[in-house]
């Protein structure tokens, strides 16, 4: 299994591809139909700002950073699970 802390998504020979990475590494994990991209970029475009998500049942924070290349939309996301720091601020009044 690849500990990945970070995924793009990047647009190559016509194709969609998802990369998971980890530091400088990466892999090739998946590719997107068409359909599948409009509908991760639009969901990805509104999530400018760090938010809180849950993944079965376990929250998470995703950071999203949307960039031009060549004329085309990419996005980095990452999704971590929240620091016992950040929890314990938002517990304080």
């Amino acid at each position: 299994m690849f500990d990945a802390d970070q995924v793009n998504i990047d647009y190559e020979d016509g194709e969609n591809i998802v990369y998971a990475l980890k530091g400088d590494s990466g892999i090739s994990i998946a590719n997107l139909a068409a359909e599948q991209w409009a509908a991760i970029a639009l969901e990805l475009s509104g999530i400018l700002k760090p938010k809180d998500i849950m993944i079965n049942n376990i929250k998470y924070r995703i950071s999203v950073r949307e960039y031009e290349s060549f004329g085309e939309t990419h996005f980095t996301f990452s999704i971590k699970k929240p620091s016992a720091s950040m929890r314990s601020k938002k517990r304080a009044p």
